[in-house]
């Protein structure tokens, strides 16, 4: 079976058919919706997943995670967006098999419940306030720090799980940057 992605065939580079550039979403496929600003309190036991995965004859190279949170003006590094308090469950991040089994807690048993925790797990977060209007919270989780990509097998998905109510967040959004190894 021939391979196509990381390194391109007769290039330094990746093809840009073969970037990715997509937001997670409950489809795992960049389809439906992109905003987490629900109610996904958790009254089944079933969390709600937004999530990618790599489809078949296909592996992902996930290369960052970006997070960003925006909300009405006032966010405090203590509570979660602008909802006043911090989140009751909080947020997971994994890695999940072809079977749905938990490879990898990205969170190492922690789930984000406020603001400031994704500076915990990413090392790179920001409030930017421009004074009136909303405020927004950045994060950035670049896997390459770690020493390699997260690399993602063909069936296998990166996802976010969320128990808490969101409903009130102006944005909640999660995109990730990377590049496809497609096989032939």
């Amino acid at each position: 079976m021939a391979r196509r992605g990381y390194p391109y065939t007769g290039d330094t580079g990746i093809h840009p058919s073969d970037t990715i550039l997509q937001f997670l979403t409950p489809n795992g496929d960049g389809t439906g919706t992109h905003q987490a600003t629900g109610d996904y309190s958790v009254a089944t036991g079933t969390p709600t997943r937004f999530y990618i995965e790599a489809p078949t004859n296909e592996s992902y190279d996930l290369h960052v995670l970006y997070v960003s949170i925006s909300d009405d003006n006032g966010m405090l590094a203590s509570e979660y967006g602008n909802l006043n308090t911090t989140l009751t469950n909080g947020i997971t991040l994994d890695v999940r098999d072809e079977n749905g089994n938990v490879v990898l807690d990205m969170m190492a048993g922690h789930p984000v419940t406020t603001n400031g925790e994704w500076g915990d797990h990413t090392g790179n977060t920001e409030l930017q306030d421009w004074g009136s209007g909303n405020d927004y919270v950045f994060s950035r989780w670049n896997f390459l720090i770690t020493g390699g990509s997260l690399f993602l097998p063909e069936g296998w998905n990166l996802g976010i799980s969320f128990t808490d109510n969101f409903t009130g967040m102006v944005e909640h959004t999660f995109k990730l940057a990377g590049h496809k190894i497609i096989f032939q």
